[in-house]
């Protein structure tokens, strides 16, 4: 028959208790930051410098308003200020700029100047003058164009009548090339009313508005070289037009 076994034979001199306790695995203190931190256990296996570089940076850049860093880099190129002052100066430096720009509307937009000195209109405006001075000055080039256009047929038919007086004066008709003279005068100055003062042209868009006034004379002559099926119509008109003028340049 078994023998039953005393409690000191089972857990070797201890009791119950104690022998339980004793298997009872403490876990360590995780509670407690540690004073230094491996690469490794930053950043995580398989790291490396640009990884590093990476996720400083747009750790950095998510801290930051995308809209007030394009900002201060635009301000920086337009005072030559080092970014850190823009940022620590950013209302002043910004209202500073913008109220420089408004000065110059007054050359660059003048219509959008007088509406920004209305209180009110500034208030919901100001923020977007760019845009409305860029669509000021779409404006305003359409508006040189459709003018340019405008003057192109008093302008040719005072090119004709030049010819005509350089006609009548060759025959020596003297009362009817000085009546055609006035005529074209006449026609020459409705071609400058037409044509405007082109304000805020320079050199360039004043060419370019002479080559649209000179297409649109020769839009006039073209059903003549389409009905005939020659361009010599075209061009012995364009011809005509531009010695006509110089003639009367030459007789004034």
């Amino acid at each position: 028959m078994a023998r039953v076994l005393s409690d000191a034979e089972v857990f070797g001199g201890q009791s119950p208790a104690q022998a339980a306790v004793s298997q009872v695995v403490v876990a360590p203190d995780t509670t407690k930051p540690k004073a230094v931190y491996t690469d490794a256990e930053v950043f995580g296996d398989g790291y490396d410098d640009d990884k590093i570089r990476l996720r400083l940076s747009i750790g950095e850049a998510l801290k930051s308003d995308p809209e007030r860093s394009a900002r201060v880099i635009k301000l920086r190129e337009q005072t030559g200020l080092p970014e850190d002052t823009i940022e620590r100066n950013f209302e002043a430096v910004d209202r500073h700029v913008r109220a420089i720009g408004f000065d110059a509307l007054r050359e660059t937009s003048p219509a959008l100047a007088r509406k920004l000195s209305d209180p009110a209109f500034a208030k919901v405006a100001h923020d977007d003058t760019e845009n409305l001075s860029a669509f000021e000055e779409a404006l305003r080039v359409a508006k040189n164009i459709g003018r340019a256009v405008a003057a192109a047929p008093p302008r040719a038919s005072a090119g004709l009548y030049g010819v005509a007086r350089a006609a009548a004066e060759l025959i020596g008709a003297e009362g009817l090339a000085k009546e055609l003279g006035e005529q074209q005068k006449s026609a020459e100055a409705w071609a400058d009313y037409l044509r405007g003062k082109q304000e805020g042209a320079g050199f360039v868009e004043r060419a370019a508005l002479s080559g649209v006034e000179s297409a649109a004379q020769a839009a006039l002559m073209l059903p003549a070289a389409i009905f005939t099926g020659s361009p010599a119509p075209l061009l012995y008109g364009l011809s005509a037009v531009t010695g006509g003028e110089a003639y009367g340049k030459a007789r004034e």
